[in-house]
């Protein structure tokens, strides 16, 4: 249907009274629209309807009231005024029609009645132009007028009243969403979830087909040499960051996880990366269909999603359907989610799952951001963490960001608005910090974008990412925000289509590997080998030629006619020879199968090179991953990177399990490559990056010092959201400013914690919602030792007390020790409690459900009888608390002070020959889990069952103990298993046995009792856990704990170090008795006492 007719034909009617519009309005509008988008509901269009809490309308709709008035009444301020709030005090006008026709009552809570009214909706027609008004939610809060209606709203509430004037063309397009609305869903969290989630029979069904085609084509020589080159591209690229399925890293131990969210038997076996590749796949499709339905409604708002034939996707996916209507450019094209336009099986596996799709997008509403754009939010991102597993998510460092903590990130760098201001994210993810960017460029510009702003928002607000799916979905929300925001003008002759800056790019390889092979050439390494490309002055000129050359080869061009389009016009004569060994590249592979989908593949990888300028503001939330959860191969081929910036500073083994944090490097080559002299950064990082005594020291050098660079940056402002239910990993947001020196203290250290019960904050609450429900102190922040100024942070409000304990002209006598490291073999070496036999041997079982490798579980339990020798009572981190012991378990340790690195096995086998049998029933699988967490270990001079961290002082007859993780510093000391295991069982050893502790307690192993109580009573009193507990993060108390402390040595003929030594023994014992002993008291006497030794 072509509205223009439709005006036409209405303007031919005479309008003499106000009564001809009300008739023609319906007869010659409404009905035939609602015929055409919206037939089922032609008969609830009611005219004349009286309203229950007050007035009469010209007409309604479902929600929408209509008043109609005299041809072109709304010419004056008057008229338009009179259409929404009536003559007079009596007379009623839009404003209370739409409150009446929400269904209001008195009985309503406030959230109710704001519902309502938010959901009510007025239109003014004069036969000329179209009023359209409605209640929008607000900051403030005020009383509605009720005074003309029959109902009183009581309560306050955050909304505001608004409308618009548009002519009838533009008013004739608004008015057809409206009415096509009413029979769909809104598009909202709450309603895509319900419809998109694993448990849903679609989406099961879905997934299952695709994954079952991507098998086949990945698996059959009948497949498609395309599908499997670009699987092997996006693996390449993506996928290995992660590992393969023989690699073992915890990504690939996610498939249990797969097949219990998506309902699949224990029996079947599931590929895990090739399933996301599926799972990604469906997203990718839903996606694209949601965004051609919504462009295709905004170019013609009568469109209707009808079936599409096999040509017809393929050509959507491509970019090719309806291409000369087109608003974007580069959201359909082909890249690797696009594979499956590419197979050529006979089941047609591809027009079922998309038309079925297609069904599910129609249900939704498609014009509510263009309704209502106050409510643009990222909902995108709830579909895609319903569908991929968090534990999948959490393993590709994807934590998303609520909407609250973007706000507040934007207001920390400070970001306004500002149209001319550049901005990137380089891990965008699904563009939540550039749709919050987006949206604060609409308010600045009251809510109304026209062309040329367009064009400057894509030029200036720009995202990388390296997962493919993360793209589309932050490109989708990029058309979202910008398309809904639009003056209806910009449609009427929108010229060229726009490009969406955003890229699949790794955007820390990219401007750092990829630039600095030559001075002439970019160079990429791909799954079909090396491309070169020329080094461009600006992405549009590489991208034109990308564009250009991708389509000589699909036109089956010689290289000459090529090369006369692009020369002088895009490259210079002197690049002549490479760019024809790319076309000839291009050509051969396009020849062989492998396609010419690779110029926008380079288009995309070379992206953050190409973009030139670096940015006024860099924001962001990076991929939190581990450097040892990464595959092999990715830890390579960035390695040269930490290396560079010295973000590592520690041994080779460090380089394989350092805790230090992919981020880290993610955030010096934001700082270095995309981040302007002067310009403002905000990311959100591990608080671990400032606090963590167990990595992190080469991030906190604040210095790009890269070939012979030396460009400081400063740490301007920290928000620490530790305390606050954000993501799972202790949270702050840093703001970075360049070319500024790092000083110290810095008084801007902001710790946030949550106002009464500590519950998520709703992800999409905005951040003067969240704010209200926070409170927050402001502390200095200094190295913890004055000599190492990349030592980690301690925050503390006051640093007089905190600098005479860490003085670090003081020497140190006590330096902390790991617990004992399994090596990958915990449910092997971890035992139930033993049974003593007659024969004095020892019954053993080990707690194989602690165990997480596939081959030990494959072999079960073991359980056998075995020497005492070796057996001893282990303390976990679950096992102990503040002054006290809870529990205990029980550890087979193949070791002794003297064997160190584990005893020989010709001499286990000598001296205890059970013991050794028992293990070598898992001889194979202890070998591979000790080799593959390697550290040092030598397989032709150890034995197979050598565990880590062992040395004297784990035979130490006494020893202070803290918990690895814990909210706040609390340690413990142990004797012997009798004197210290609560309800020890005496009977259990032939002789009394030494405590020894897991990998999740870190401990001091002395000789002396008092001394242990000594040490334990200063890391216990009251100042010294809040000192300690300011350098120290609660998920990472590492060795280094009493490596800053200046605890003078024990001195038994100290009475100060007596009397503390004694309150501590005091303590215990307190505990001993009482495991909820009151001993504030005790505590008190000693902190006097601890403080005493430091003034």
């Amino acid at each position: 249907m072509e509205l223009n007719k439709l005006e036409k034909a209405f303007k031919l009617n005479s309008f003499n009274t106000e009564d001809d519009i009300k008739i023609h309005f319906h007869s010659d509008i409404v009905k035939p629209l609602l015929e055409k988008v919206n037939p089922t509901m032609v008969s609830q269009y009611k005219s004349e309807n009286n309203l229950l809490a007050g007035g009469r309308t010209d007409a309604t709709f479902q929600n929408i009231s209509f008043e109609l008035k005299k041809l072109k009444y709304f010419q004056t301020a008057n008229g338009i005024k009179e259409a929404l709030y009536g003559r007079n005090e009596k007379d009623h006008g839009l404003y209370d029609y739409i409150i009446s026709n929400s269904g209001v009552s008195n009985t309503d809570t406030p959230e109710t009645i704001k519902s309502k009214l938010l959901n009510s909706i007025g239109v003014g027609f004069d036969g000329d132009s179209f009023i359209f008004a409605r209640f929008m939610p607000s900051h403030t809060s005020h009383k509605i007028n009720t005074d003309k209606l029959k109902i009183d709203i009581n309560a306050s509430l955050a909304v505001s009243f608004i409308y618009e004037v548009k002519d009838f063309a533009p008013g004739l397009k608004r008015l057809v969403l409206l009415l096509k609305q009413q029979d769909k869903i809104a598009l909202n969290k709450k309603n895509l979830i319900s419809i998109i989630n694993p448990r849903s029979a679609f989406v099961r069904n879905s997934i299952k087909t695709i994954y079952d085609e991507l098998q086949f084509n990945l698996n059959n020589l009948n497949g498609s040499t395309r599908v499997r080159t670009l699987y092997k591209e996006w693996d390449r690229v993506f996928g290995t960051m992660y590992g393969d399925d023989d690699e073992a890293t915890s990504f690939t131990e996610v498939s249990s996880v797969i097949k219990e969210t998506y309902g699949y038997s224990d029996t079947v076996t599931i590929d895990s990366k090739v399933y996301l590749f599926a799972l990604q796949t469906f997203f990718n499709m839903f996606l694209k269909l949601l965004i051609y339905s919504f462009l295709a409604q905004l170019v013609s708002p009568t469109f209707k999603v009808e079936s599409l034939t096999k040509p017809q996707i393929d050509k959507l996916f491509d970019g090719e359907l309806n291409k000369y209507e087109s608003l974007v450019n580069n959201f359909f094209e082909s890249h690797f989610m696009e594979w499956f336009t590419y197979t050529c099986s006979e089941n047609k596996f591809d027009t079922t799952v998309i038309n079925n799709i297609l069904d599910v997008v129609n249900r939704f509403d498609l014009s509510t951001y263009i309704l209502k754009p106050e409510e643009i939010q990222d909902i995108l991102q709830e579909v895609y963490m319903e569908l991929i597993p968090a534990e999948m998510r959490h393993l590709m460092g994807e934590y998303f960001s609520p909407d609250w903590i973007v706000e507040h990130a934007l207001d920390l760098v400070g970001y306004e608005g500002n149209i001319e201001k550049t901005l990137v994210d380089p891990t965008a993810g699904s563009g939540t910090f550039l749709t919050h960017a987006i949206k604060r460029i609409v308010s600045k510009l009251d809510g109304k974008l026209s062309r040329d702003d367009i064009d400057k928002i894509t030029h200036n607000v720009i995202g990388f990412d390296i997962n493919p799916i993360s793209v589309v979905s932050a490109k989708a929300n990029y058309i979202l925000a910008v398309f809904s925001s639009c003056d209806d003008a910009v449609f009427e002759n929108f010229a060229d289509p726009i490009d969406i800056p955003i890229y699949i790019a790794d955007s820390i390889l990219s401007p750092v590997v990829y630039t600095e092979e030559s001075e002439l050439t970019l160079s990429i390494d791909t799954s079909v080998g090396k491309f070169q490309i020329p080094k461009f002055e600006d992405y549009s000129c590489a991208s034109e030629f990308l564009k250009i050359l991708s389509k000589s080869i699909d036109d089956k061009c010689d290289f000459e006619v090529f090369w006369n389009i692009v020369e002088n016009r895009l490259v210079d004569a002197q690049y002549k020879a490479v760019i024809e060994e790319l076309f000839n590249r291009l050509y051969t592979l396009h020849r062989a199968g492998n396609d010419s989908f690779w110029p926008i593949i380079l288009r995309n990888s070379f992206a953050p090179i190409l973009i030139g300028n670096k940015f006024d503001f860099v924001v962001g939330n990076p991929p939190w991953i581990a450097w040892k959860s990464m595959s092999k191969s990715y830890r390579e081929g960035t390695l040269e990177i930490w290396k560079s910036y010295s973000i590592f500073e520690k041994n080779a083994y460090d380089k394989k399990t350092t805790h230090d944090d992919f981020g880290m490097a993610v955030t010096y080559v934001a700082v270095d490559k995309y981040l302007k002299n002067y310009g403002n950064m905000v990311f959100l990082l591990p608080a671990s990056f400032l606090k963590s005594t167990k990595g992190g020291e080469g991030f906190r050098k604040f210095s790009i010092t890269r070939f012979g660079q030396n460009i400081p940056f400063k740490v301007d402002a920290v928000d620490d959201f530790s305390n606050v239910r954000l993501f799972t990993i202790p949270t702050i947001a840093l703001k970075i400013t360049k070319g500024v020196e790092m000083e110290y203290p810095m008084n801007t250290y902001k710790v946030w914690e949550q106002i009464g019960k500590k519950s998520p904050i709703d992800s999409h609450a905005k951040w003067n919602e969240a704010e209200k429900k926070l409170r927050f102190d402001i502390l200095s922040a200094q190295p913890v030792d004055g000599n190492d100024k990349q030592s980690s942070w301690l925050t503390l409000p006051d640093m007089e007390f905190a600098n005479k304990v860490l003085d670090s002209s003081k020497p140190r006598y006590y330096s902390g020790r790991k617990g004992i490291e399994p090596a990958g073999a915990k449910g092997i070496y971890l035992l139930k409690k033993p049974i003593k036999s007659r024969d004095g041997l020892m019954l053993i079982e080990n707690c194989i459900e602690r165990q997480r490798r596939k081959d030990f579980l494959k072999k079960g339990v073991h359980k056998e009888k075995v020497e005492e020798t070796y057996i001893f009572p282990m303390l976990g981190g679950r096992n102990i608390a503040k002054w006290q012991v809870k529990s205990n378990e029980f550890i087979l340790v193949p070791h002794t002070a003297k064997y160190k690195y584990g005893i020989p096995v010709k001499e286990l086998a000598k001296t205890a020959p059970k013991t050794n049998d028992w293990l070598y029933y898992y001889h194979d699988e202890l070998l591979a889990s000790r080799i593959q967490n390697g550290k040092f270990f030598n397989a032709n001079t150890q034995p197979y069952y050598r565990l880590d961290n062992i040395g004297e002082y784990t035979y130490a007859p006494y020893k202070v103990l803290w918990k690895e993780q814990t909210g706040s510093m609390s340690a413990v000391v142990v004797g012997s298993f009798l004197e210290s295991i609560p309800d020890a069982d005496k009977n259990l050893f032939s002789e009394d046995k030494t405590i020894v502790v897991d990998s999740k307690v870190l401990m001091l192993g002395l000789n002396n009792i008092d001394e242990a109580h000594y040490v334990c009573g200063i890391i216990n009193a009251t100042d010294i856990v809040n000192v300690i507990d300011g350098y120290a993060i609660s998920t990472n108390r590492g060795i280094d704990v009493l490596k800053y402390l200046a605890i003078p040595k024990f001195d038994s003929n100290n009475q100060l170090h007596k009397k503390i030594a004694e309150y501590s023994k005091n303590i215990h014992n307190a505990f001993k008795t009482n495991a909820n002993a009151n001993v504030c008291e005790l505590e008190a006497l000693l902190n006097i006492a601890v403080r005493e030794i430091f003034e």
